[in-house]
């Protein structure tokens, strides 16, 4: 599978106690997000071989409530995704995915200063590893 996208959802158990998902749309290596959330329910998979591509309809169909995404891929960064996420007027959650960065607050300050409005930040994986998370 060549897709750069895949949308899935992640059960949750609401407050009240009832098990709900979180539409979530990776943008990325599939086969990595398979591995990284191998419990996840496969929703539907979505073929956006570009950014440019994530459409507002093609994106209005997943409605995600979380995006994820590397910092950085062979074909875009997190600013890249940022400002088409703005582009579409996205209100929800987005979260760069990185592993052994040297200055995460600098990613995040850059993406803030140039989408302020933006729920993002940075999940450092191997801060999380090294917590055993």
């Amino acid at each position: 599978m060549n897709d750069n996208t895949f949308s899935y959802q992640i059960p949750r158990r609401s407050q009240t106690g009832v098990l709900s998902a979180t539409r979530v749309l990776a943008l990325g290596d599939v086969s990595h997000w398979n591995q990284t959330y191998e419990h996840a329910e496969p929703a539907n998979t979505t073929s956006f071989p570009q950014l440019d591509q994530l459409t507002a309809l093609a994106f209005a169909k997943v409605n995600p409530e979380l995006v994820l995404s590397p910092v950085v891929s062979s074909c875009f960064d997190c600013l890249d995704v940022a400002h088409a996420l703005v582009s579409l007027r996205y209100q929800g959650r987005y979260r760069a995915i990185a592993r052994d960065l040297p200055n995460v607050g600098l990613i995040r300050r850059e993406v803030m200063a140039e989408c302020p409005d933006l729920d993002f930040d940075v999940l450092d994986m191997s801060r999380l590893d090294a917590h055993g998370a």
